[in-house]
């Protein structure tokens, strides 16, 4: 994700949840969103309903990053809470 889909992201999705979680889980649950939701691409004309920005952690030695969660954001109220009631126990903060 860019500068600008990240300024756009933080200024029209209002909603935003912050995955901490294994790869497994948080492909999962990008599969399920992307199949319930649609894709998250900024290519076309149309803004995506939902987005992700990963999240990373340094590790050791030289300049090793580590995934270890994303952060999700919604456009719409009704998709957040039917992500809540879905993926509610998974891990996320």
């Amino acid at each position: 994700m860019n500068s600008h889909q990240r300024r756009v992201c933080d200024r029209y999705w209002p909603y935003d949840i912050h995955l901490q979680c294994g790869n497994d889980l948080l492909d999962e649950i990008l599969e399920w969103l992307t199949e319930t939701f649609g894709s998250c691409s900024f290519k076309g004309k149309r803004m995506p309903v939902w987005c992700y920005r990963p999240e990373w952690v340094a590790g050791r030695g030289n300049f090793t990053m580590h995934p270890y969660g994303a952060s999700l954001f919604f456009r719409r109220e009704k998709d957040y809470a039917l992500f809540l009631l879905k993926w509610e126990p998974a891990g996320w903060q």
